[in-house]
This record gives structure tokens, sequence and C-alpha cells, in this order.
């Protein structure tokens, strides 16, 4: 087996481990808050949206300095950062007296983690450029595994224990990745020379100018913008299709937990078969596909209906993330792409940050539909700027 492929089979149990305590705690976060203040559920609805939102805001504004770095000093070391802080702040996390330290912990969080974006570069930067797609389809299908499992062990782990040792144990968890990147994964970097280099933000600038990354970082913005719009209305939506509240939670993580399966599955096929048909091409097709399973969705009057057209949008979505990356690191030079991944990972976060209070906004002023349907229309969008802008040897 060569480096490259165990560096892969490393990080993608990894990225799985960090995508699980990822998910493990966020389930049940609103649950912890209220513990911690005595106000009523709208104040701890209130906090909890904050205490989630937050660590996505932060990281945005962060990402881009660790991508510079991770070209100055190497990818493995920020992999290790980001780990560390993960365990460091969720594990202190079970110490937290009020939400205030909460808030703390969290916007440290997402501060000095940027895991995904150091994972991505450095899995992106040690593999063959023939293997890009499969590398990142295999990756993200770690990532995917984690979200699916994660909130499963959250509650298990919270029912037997309690909030507090779930954020210790979560910790524990990153901390044990963190290791094991240390020990298993071994990185091929040769620092350039600092003398005659431009300062980091000047790099960023240069590389922002790049007007296929422009391009690349409005597509990936659109995509997580339209993955997370739905979040907050789901629950909503799904109470309007069921007769009996007490079925709503169940059916409405069902809904996720399928649209996380069929990525589950597409992800290896679609992996396996990008570096042959090329990535812009099956972008196009998960993109185009997205839009068109997604729009039926404003218009069922069944659960059933309803869990059938998320299967199928999961089939889509399971590429559409791993070739926008592929793409990313095909068209970059290899010493920028630590710095080009901190950018494009901003767009990926500021989409988690914005989307569900859009989402909220739109069902809040005009109702669920028009949800559904701007989200297909951002789809949409996203396949025509691929289409115009990307260059069809991509």
């Amino acid at each position: 087996m060569e480096q490259w492929q165990k560096n892969l089979y490393v990080m993608v149990a990894v990225q799985f481990v960090m995508m699980a305590g990822v998910n493990i705690v966020v389930p049940f976060l609103p649950l912890f808050v209220g513990h911690l203040v005595t106000a009523g559920p709208a104040v701890v609805r209130s906090w909890s949206g904050l205490l989630i939102a937050i660590h996505s805001l932060f990281a945005a504004l962060l990402s881009p300095v660790w991508g510079s770095l991770s070209d100055r000093w190497g990818r493995k070391p920020m992999v290790v950062r980001a780990c560390l802080a993960v365990a460091v702040c969720t594990f202190l996390m079970g110490y937290a007296q009020n939400v205030y330290q909460l808030l703390v912990l969290r916007i440290l969080q997402g501060c000095f983690s940027g895991f995904s974006a150091a994972a991505l570069t450095l899995v992106a930067s040690q593999t063959e450029e023939t293997k890009l797609g499969y590398a990142l389809g295999l990756l993200q299908t770690g990532q995917v595994l984690g979200v699916l499992v994660g909130p499963l062990l959250g509650g298990l782990l919270a029912d037997l224990f309690s909030y507090r040792d779930t954020f210790r144990v979560t910790g524990l968890m990153s901390l044990a990745a963190g290791i094991a990147v240390i020990l298993l994964v071994k990185e091929r970097f040769t620092a350039k020379e600092e003398e005659g280099r431009a300062h980091f933000l000047q790099e960023l600038a240069a590389c922002w100018h790049l007007p296929i990354i422009q391009v690349m970082f409005v597509v990936l913005f659109f995509t997580q913008l339209s993955i997370r719009m739905v979040e907050p209305i789901m629950s909503l939506f799904v109470e309007s299709l069921v007769s009996g509240e007490a079925l709503v939670a169940t059916v409405t993580g069902l809904v996720f937990s399928v649209t996380g399966l069929a990525q589950f599955l597409s992800l290896p096929v679609i992996a396996r078969k990008s570096d042959s048909w090329g990535y812009r091409r099956v972008l196009i097709i998960c993109l185009l596909g997205g839009a068109m399973a997604y729009f039926p969705q404003a218009l069922v009057g069944s659960i059933t209906a309803l869990l059938a057209f998320r299967f199928i949008y999961g089939l889509f979505l399971g590429g559409t993330v791993p070739m926008i990356n592929a793409l990313i690191g095909l068209l970059t030079p290899a010493e920028h792409r630590g710095q080009v991944y901190g950018l494009t990972s901003s767009a990926f976060f500021l989409g988690g940050f914005i989307g569900p209070l859009t989402g909220g906004f739109l069902a809040a002023h005009l109702g669920f539909l028009p949800v559904f349907f701007f989200i297909s229309a951002l789809l949409v969008i996203n396949t025509v700027l691929v289409i115009k802008k990307v260059p069809q040897s991509a």
C-alpha cells in the first residue's frame, strides 16, 4: 500500500471520529443550556441558537488564516492543532458553570479548530492528482458516517452518563484522533524560503483574485446555504404532514437520516467514477439532480413522499461537496492549496451560519413552500455557474 493511501485511510477514520464528536454534542446542547439558565423556554432557545451558530461564524473568519499557515508550516501540524483545540474546548465544556463560559468555549473552538479544511488540505496535498476525486469522496464518506452516528452516540452517552460526562468523553475522542494523526500520518512537505515571501494577507488576496477561486467560493457558499436553510423549519414542515405530535421529533430525525444514508451509499460510487468522468461533469449532474429532487418536496402530501424525495436528493448531494473540493484542488497550484481551501472553507462556514437564519426568516414571512423553491433555485444557479465559469477540461 502506498503512503498516500495509508494517509487517506487514517484521515477517513479521523474524520469520522471528529465529525461524530461534533454531532454528539450539538443535539443535546439545548438541553444542557436548560440546566445552566433559569429563564423560560424562549431564552433557552435563543442561547441554544447562538451557541450553535457562533462556532461557524468564527470558524469562517479564521479559516483563511489557518489555511495560509498550513502552506508555511505543513498541513499535518494544522490537523493536529485542530484536533487538540477541539479536544480541549469540548472537554472544558463539561465543566462550564454558566452559559457565558460555554459561549467563550464555543467561540474559542470556532477560532482554533478548522479541522475539516486542515484535513481536506492534507489529503489533497498528499494524493496523486488522478486519484483526487476518489480520495476526497472517501474523506467525505467518513464525514457523512460521523454525522449519522454522532447523534445516536450522543443520545446514548447522555442517557447512560450525563451531559457533562458526554462532553468529556467527546473531548477524549478528539484527543485520540490527534494522537492517531501524529503517529500514523506521514506528510511530504517542504517549506518555502521565508525570505522574500509575501505576507500571508497578501498571499490570501492574490489567491482570492484568481477568478476560478471566486466562482468556487460562491458555488460552495450556495451549496452549504441550500443544505442548512431547511434545518430550522423541517420539524415544523413534518408537523404539518403527520397526525400526532409525539411522532414529529422521530419523523424529523428520520427525514434527515435518510438523506445522510443516501449520501453514504452514493459517495463511494461517485468518488470512483469522478476521476474518469471528470469532476465538472459529475458536479453538474449532482447539482441539477439535487435541484430536481428538492422542488417536489414543497408539494408532497405525505411523509412517505417526503422521505422518497429526501433520499433521491441525498444520492445527488453525496457528490456535490467532494466534487467542488476536487475541482478546487485540481485548479489550484499545490503550494497554495492550504490558503485556497482555507478561503473556500470560509464559504462553507458562512453558508452554515447564514443558511438557518435565511430559512427561518423566509418561512416566518412567506411560509414553507418558498423555502424549498428558493433552495431549488440556488442549486440551478450553481449549475449555471459551473457550466459557464468552470473550464470544460476540469
